[in-house]
């Protein structure tokens, strides 16, 4: 999280102190209480940078937070005393009306009329904004009371808006998400430790959380046919997990020092390569788990990302020392004759009984000319 309130808040500035970069809720509770116990105890945690763009990023989305937190307190408040007033005049028409069935009719007519706009013009609000579920049922709920042109309205301007679902569950900051290839799930991985799996189309869970990893995680992904999910962590472990079932697959995939920042599968699904802070990047047997060949080196700073090109035999990767670098990956096609070149000819007789005791002697490699 230090490094990521450092990168949020450069990102910030960057981009002209732009409110949507801004923390909120969970999110900025988090980083508050990191800094809160970093600053109790400097001896073990590294004391947070001092700039003026960290400290003015922190300060503003506290401000911010506060702000929202005020208009949704005042549009309560709004709501509650006109609706009061709307029930007292309903209420006092009828009791001094002398032809009490019309001015009955009459008044609730009007009454809710009136309910109806108020409603839509909640749904249209500010303060339920970021939350298009409420908003839907506010604008429903317009329509319901009666079947003003606000109400039509409303729910007009709910459709027009991109946003349709907040999923909510974890208890940190949520730092990676994938949706899965056929586009029916959608993966998330966060600052709790866990990763969980949605239903793309309602926003519900699906299954339990995720566990095992000991730190945050910090990327997701699926594999090409949507039945595995990767996910690395700030445990330096990478892990691979049966994306129905959810159980994991095999032992976690260890060897990083750092950090794990970035996972992506190669196209073919055969191969997982992940990047870390450590600044190196490596590549795994997909189905095994076992290491391909040694680390990737030659950043200077941690891996933020990794990603295979389209036909898998080039991985890119990005790195905080400000460099791209794409690496040569590719496999050959015949691997029995790559492997072939480098043994330069099969056992003999003698000496696949000395290896393999328990099979059949078999011809393997041609010998070599």
């Amino acid at each position: 999280m230090h490094g990521q309130i450092h990168q949020d808040a450069a990102e910030w500035d960057r981009r002209g102190h732009d409110p949507s970069f801004l923390y909120r809720g969970s999110r900025l509770e988090d980083a508050r209480s990191a800094t809160a116990r970093w600053r109790a105890d400097p001896s073990r945690y590294p004391a947070l940078s001092a700039s003026d763009a960290v400290q003015a990023f922190l300060t503003v989305s506290g401000r911010a937070a506060t702000r929202t937190r005020r208009r949704w307190q005042a549009a309560a408040g709004v709501l509650a005393v006109l609706l009061l007033i709307a029930v007292i005049t309903a209420v006092t028409a009828v009791r001094f009306g002398r032809d009490a069935d019309q001015q009955r009719t009459l008044v609730l007519g009007q009454n809710a009329q009136f309910l109806s706009r108020q409603a839509a013009a909640y749904s249209d609000s500010q303060s339920v904004a970021d939350d298009p579920a409420v908003s839907a049922r506010l604008a429903a709920a317009a329509w319901a009371i009666y079947n003003t042109d606000e109400a039509s309205a409303s729910m007009i301007s709910l459709l027009s808006r991109p946003q349709r679902a907040i999923l909510t569950g974890h208890t940190g900051r949520v730092s990676s998400v994938a949706f899965s290839p056929d586009g029916t799930r959608l993966a998330s991985g966060g600052g709790d430790g866990t990763v969980r799996i949605w239903d793309a189309r309602t926003g519900a869970p699906i299954g339990k959380p995720l566990t095992g990893h000991t730190g945050w995680v910090s990327s997701v992904a699926f594999s090409p046919d949507g039945t595995r999910l990767a996910s690395g962590g700030g445990d330096g472990t990478v892990r691979i997990w049966d994306a129905r079932t959810g159980a994991p697959i095999g032992k976690p995939l260890t060897g990083h020092t750092g950090w794990v920042s970035s996972v992506a599968f190669s196209p073919d699904g055969t191969r997982l390569a992940s990047g870390s802070y450590d600044g190196t990047v490596r590549i795994w047997d997909a189905r095994t788990g076992a290491p391909i060949g040694k680390p990737l080196t030659g950043h200077t700073g941690w891996v933020s990302s990794v990603a295979f090109s389209p036909d898998g035999t080039r991985l890119a990767s990005g790195s905080y020392d400000g460099t791209v670098r794409i690496w040569d990956v590719a496999l050959p096609r015949d691997l029995l004759g790559a492997v072939c070149a480098i043994a330069g000819r099969g056992f003999t007789p003698e000496e696949w009984r000395q290896y393999i005791r328990e099979a059949p002697y078999q011809p393997t490699c041609p010998a070599s000319r």
